[in-house]
């Protein structure tokens, strides 16, 4: 047997689910973990200067991605950020709309649609991404549990998923 472990902000019916567009079958069992679990002291642990993601990152907003959010909480003078990181990653494709005949632009007249460019893509940054900061981040933002959901694309859907989920680190040469 083969088994997946996935960390979830909110309790999931146990049970059979499809994952993916190709019917995927998954059973799910949810255990919660007990307030005194080294796994909830750990992801609890205050975020100083250095941090890693562990799962990718989706930061900006619905149309553009960026590296690290620009909001002035987590970049107040881009904080002077210093990354370790690969290239991003893609993390969603989608056509774009395409033209009728009459060169207007319908959402809903798919069948009258011409064919249709790709439309820009998001882009993630790599689980692994080190991040180095110059001050900590406030105490209000030290924690994953405590991102914001508006550095987060579509209105703070991703972060529900898990996206930009982060650990403190220690980095050699680089004080907390």
């Amino acid at each position: 047997d083969k088994c997946l472990v996935y960390l979830s902000t909110y309790p999931l019916e146990a049970g059979w689910y499809q994952f993916g567009g190709e019917n995927h079958m998954v059973e799910i069992n949810c255990l919660e973990l007990p307030a005194d679990s080294p796994i909830l002291e750990y992801l609890n642990t205050p975020i100083q200067r250095t941090f890693a993601l562990i799962t990718p990152g989706v930061w900006g907003s619905n149309q553009l991605s960026s590296r690290y959010p620009k909001q002035r909480d987590f970049a107040y003078d881009n904080n002077k950020i210093k990354l370790l990181a690969d290239k991003a990653i893609p993390y969603r494709y989608r056509m774009g709309y395409g033209q009728t005949p009459e060169n207007k632009t319908h959402l809903e007249d798919s069948d009258i649609r011409q064919n249709s460019r790709l439309s820009r893509g998001r882009y993630a940054v790599p689980a692994g991404t080190v991040y180095v900061l110059k001050d900590p981040l406030a105490e209000e933002f030290n924690t994953w549990w405590k991102f914001p959901e508006t550095w987060f694309p579509e209105k703070g859907l991703l972060k529900k998923f898990g996206c930009g989920l982060c650990l403190p680190i220690t980095v050699a040469g680089v004080e907390n």
